[in-house]
C-alpha cells in the first residue's frame, strides 16, 4: 500500500513538473511558431507583432502592434489583440472540432486596409471566435458575436461612421445579423451625403463583399449581394444639386440580387433640385418584386423620351403589387394630391390592374388657374407593349415636313382603325372634374366614364391581336356655361328654359365584329341630353370578311379619303339600321334654336316640315311602306314626342348596287328594298 501511494504521488509530481514545464515553454514555442508562420516565404500570409504574452493554464494570449497581410494585399492591424478562453487543443491542431479558437477576443485601435478602403475602430469585443489552424488565413476567421462602439470607413473621397455596432454570426462569406445606431455617410462633393438613425440587417453576404459594393464604379444591381432582410429608421440623403430625400422607415424582406418578397417605405420626403418642387409619400408598399434590368437601355438625363426604350429596359420587371398612399407633389406653379395609387400583377409587359383614388391637381400661371380632379380610376389587363407600339406610331415631328414624312408609312391599321389593339380589358373613371378660370372660365364634370375591350384576337391568323368588340359608357358629362351665356335672355327663350347653367349628357355605345360571318355592328345604345331628350342609333353591316378588313387596315393614311370609300362601297352591305328619338323638349328646342338663327317662327318651321311630308305623300301615295312611314312621320312632326325609324331588308343590301346604278332608285323602291318602317308616339309601344 505504501509503495502504491508513493507511485501515485510520484506520478502526480512528474505530471505537475511536465505541466509546469509546458506552461513555461508554450509561450516561447507559440511565439516562435507564429513568427515563423508570418515570415515563411511559403506562407499565404505575412505579418508581425510585439509584446507577446500567453498563459497555457489561464487560456489567454495577447500581443501588441499586430499586423497581418493576406495574399490579396488586405492589411489587418491592431494596437492590441487579446484572447481569453483559448482552446489550446484547437490552436495546436489536436481538437476534433478543428476550428474552435477562443471564447472571447478583444481588438484595440484596429484597422483594415483593402484596395484603398480603410476601416478603423477603437475597440471591438468578439465572442466565440474560430479559425482554421491549418492555415490561419484571415478568411477562415469567424465569430459568434462582435460589438464595437464605433466604426469608421474611408474610400477615395467617401467616408462613413457607424455607431453602436452589434454583429452576430460573422464569417468571411456571411453575416447572420447586424444592428447599428447612428450611421453617417459622406460621398464627397460630387455625390453628397446620407445618414441613418438606426438599422437592422439579417442574412447578409460577407463583410468585404458588402463594403466593396459601396464603390459605385464596381456596382452592378443584377449581380450585387446584400442582406435578405433589412430595416432602416430615419434615413436622410442630400446631393450637391441641393436635392434631398428623407424617409421615416424602410423595410425589405427576402432580398437577393434581383428580387425581394416585400418592401415598404414610410414617410418619404423628396426635395427636387434648383427649387423645382418637392413631394411626399406617406407609405409605399411593394411585394414580389423581380427584375433583370438592362441599365444600358435606360436613357440618360436630357435624352428625348422614348417609351419603347424605357419599356425595353424594364421589360424583365415583375411586381406582385405596388401601392402608394398619401402623396403630395408641389412645384412653384402647381400642387398635386393623391390619396392612393396601386398596381397589381405587373409582368411580361402587362399589368393586371391599375387603380387610383383621390387624385387632384391645382395650379396657376400667367393669370390662369386650373384644377383637375379624379375620385376613382380602375384599369384592368393593361398591355404596355401595345401602348408602346401605338405611341411609336403616333410620334410625329415638330415641323410640318417631319409630320408629313411620319405619315407616309402609316396605315389605318397601325393607327387603330377600324379596330384598336388590345390596350386593356376594362376601364372606369369616376368623379372627373376639370376647371379653368382666368381669360375664359370652363368647368366640366363627369360622374362616370368607362368601357371594355373584348373578343381579343387577330383579324386573320398570325396577325396582331385587336379588340374585335368594345363598349363605352359616359354618365353625367356636364359642362357649366359661363354666366354671360347662361343668363342670355335670347338663348333661354330659344331653349324654353328659365335657367340654363349647364349641359349634362349620358351615353352608352358599343361596336363588335364577327370574324366568322363578317358582320360589323356599331350602336349608340343611348345618348341623352338631360332636360331635352334621348337618341338611339344602331347600324349593322355585312361583307367585312377578314380579307376585306385586312384591305382596310392596309390603306395608307394619306390615301384614306380616296381608297376607304372605294373598299366600303365595293364590299359593304347594310343588314339593319335603326334610329330612335324621344323626349318632349328635344325637337322643340331644335326648332327654337333654328328660329333664333333664321328669324322664322317655330310654328312656321313646324308647318313647313309638315307640308313637305304631305307633298311627298301626294307624290308617292299613302300606302305601302313609304306611304305608311310618311304618315307616321307627319304625326311625329305635329307632336314630336317619340320617333323610331328602322331599316330591315329581307337580305343585306350591297352598297355597290346603288353606287353603280346610273339612275337612282325611286323613294318607294328604296323604302321596299331597305324595309323602311317609321313609327311615332303611341304607335311605338303598340
Amino acid at each position: 500500500m505504501a509503495k502504491t501511494a508513493k507511485f501515485i504521488i510520484g506520478s502526480v509530481v512528474v505530471v505537475a513538473a511536465i505541466g509546469a514545464g509546458l506552461h513555461l515553454l508554450a509561450p516561447i514555442y507559440t511565439e516562435n511558431s507564429l513568427r515563423s508562420a508570418l515570415t515563411d516565404p511559403q506562407s499565404e500570409i505575412r505579418g508581425e507583432f510585439s509584446n507577446f504574452h500567453m498563459s497555457l493554464f489561464g487560456g489567454t494570449m495577447t500581443a501588441d502592434d499586430v499586423k497581418i497581410v493576406s495574399m490579396d494585399g488586405t492589411v489587418y492591424q491592431a494596437g492590441n489583440v487579446t484572447f481569453n478562453g483559448i482552446d489550446w487543443l484547437a490552436v495546436y491542431g489536436f481538437n476534433p472540432a478543428h476550428d474552435a479558437l477562443a471564447g472571447k477576443m478583444l481588438l484595440r485601435n484596429a484597422k483594415i486596409e483593402s484596395n484603398g478602403r480603410v476601416i478603423t475602430f477603437d475597440r471591438a469585443d468578439l465572442a466565440d471566435v474560430s479559425a482554421d489552424p491549418s492555415s490561419w488565413l484571415p478568411e477562415t476567421f469567424a465569430a459568434g458575436d462582435i460589438q464595437s462602439p464605433s466604426l469608421k470607413q474611408t474610400f477615395l473621397d467617401q467616408s462613413s461612421t457607424i455607431e453602436e455596432i452589434h454583429i452576430q454570426d460573422i464569417a468571411f462569406d456571411h453575416i447572420g445579423g447586424i444592428t447599428t445606431g447612428a450611421w453617417t455617410y459622406d460621398a464627397g462633393t460630387e455625390f453628397g451625403n446620407a445618414s441613418i438613425a438606426q438599422s437592422i440587417f439579417a442574412n447578409c453576404a460577407g463583410p468585404m463583399t458588402l463594403l466593396k459594393q459601396i464603390d459605385t464604379t464596381e456596382f452592378n444591381w443584377n449581380s450585387a449581394e446584400s442582406c435578405k432582410n433589412l430595416a432602416l429608421a430615419d434615413l436622410t440623403m442630400s446631393l450637391p444639386d441641393h436635392s434631398a430625400m428623407a424617409a421615416a422607415g424602410v423595410l425589405i424582406d427576402g432580398l437577393n440580387n434581383q428580387s425581394f418578397e416585400k418592401a415598404s417605405v414610410n414617410g418619404l420626403r423628396v426635395r427636387l433640385p434648383r427649387n423645382q418642387g418637392a413631394f411626399e409619400i406617406g407609405r409605399i408598399e411593394i411585394s414580389d418584386f423581380d427584375q433583370a434590368i438592362d441599365p444600358d437601355q435606360i436613357p440618360l438625363p436630357g435624352e428625348k423620351f422614348d417609351f419603347a426604350r424605357w419599356l425595353a429596359a424594364f421589360e424583365t420587371v415583375k411586381v406582385g403589387s405596388l401601392e402608394l398612399s398619401d402623396q403630395l407633389y408641389t412645384t412653384p406653379e402647381a400642387e398635386i394630391r393623391w390619396d392612393q395609387f396601386s398596381i397589381q400583377n405587373l409582368g411580361n409587359q402587362e399589368i393586371g390592374e391599375i387603380s387610383s383614388r383621390g387624385f387632384s391637381v391645382h395650379g396657376s400661371d400667367s393669370g390662369i388657374t386650373a384644377k383637375f380632379g379624379l375620385d376613382n380610376m380602375t384599369l384592368r389587363d393593361v398591355s404596355l407593349k401595345n401602348i408602346a407600339t401605338a405611341a411609336k406610331y403616333f410620334q410625329t415631328g415638330t415641323t410640318p415636313e417631319e409630320q408629313l414624312a411620319a405619315l407616309e408609312n402609316q396605315t389605318l391599321g397601325k393607327m387603330g382603325f377600324p379596330f384598336s389593339p388590345h390596350y386593356l380589358s376594362t376601364y372606369l373613371f369616376s368623379g372627373v372634374e376639370l376647371g379653368i378660370s382666368g381669360v375664359q372660365d370652363l368647368h366640366i364634370t363627369i360622374d362616370e366614364l368607362g368601357g371594355a375591350q373584348g373578343d381579343i384576337g387577330p383579324i386573320a391568323e398570325g396577325e396582331t391581336d385587336v379588340a374585335r368588340a368594345q363598349t363605352g359608357h359616359i354618365g353625367g358629362f356636364s359642362v357649366e356655361l359661363p354666366d354671360d351665356v347662361a343668363s342670355d335672355p335670347q338663348l333661354l327663350d330659344a331653349l324654353g328654359l328659365k335657367k340654363f347653367s349647364q349641359v349634362t349628357m349620358d351615353m352608352d355605345a358599343h361596336q363588335r365584329w364577327s370574324r366568322e360571318n363578317g358582320e360589323y355592328q356599331y350602336a349608340i345604345d343611348e345618348l341623352t341630353l338631360r332636360d331635352f331628350g334621348t337618341v338611339k342609333l344602331s347600324l349593322t353591316f355585312t361583307g367585312f370578311t377578314p380579307e376585306i378588313v385586312g384591305q382596310i387596315q392596309s390603306i395608307p393614311v394619306l390615301r384614306a379619303e380616296q381608297l376607304l370609300p372605294e373598299v366600303l362601297g365595293q364590299h359593304g352591305q347594310l343588314k339593319a339600321a335603326s334610329l330612335e328619338i324621344y323626349g318632349d323638349n328635344l325637337v322643340p328646342t331644335i326648332l327654337r334654336l333654328i328660329s333664333a338663327k333664321t328669324g322664322v317662327p317655330t310654328d312656321q318651321l313646324q308647318l313647313t316640315a309638315g307640308m313637305s311630308i304631305m307633298q311627298a305623300q301626294q307624290q308617292f301615295g299613302k300606302t305601302g311602306q313609304l306611304g305608311t312611314s310618311l304618315q307616321q312621320l307627319a304625326n311625329w312632326i305635329a307632336s314630336p314626342q317619340h320617333l323610331k325609324i328602322t331599316l330591315s331588308p329581307e337580305k343585306p343590301v350591297p352598297f355597290a348596287t346603288f353606287m353603280n346604278s346610273r339612275v337612282p332608285p325611286s323613294p318607294p323602291v328604296l323604302a321596299e328594298t331597305f324595309g323602311l318602317k317609321i313609327l311615332a308616339n303611341d304607335e311605338i309601344s303598340q
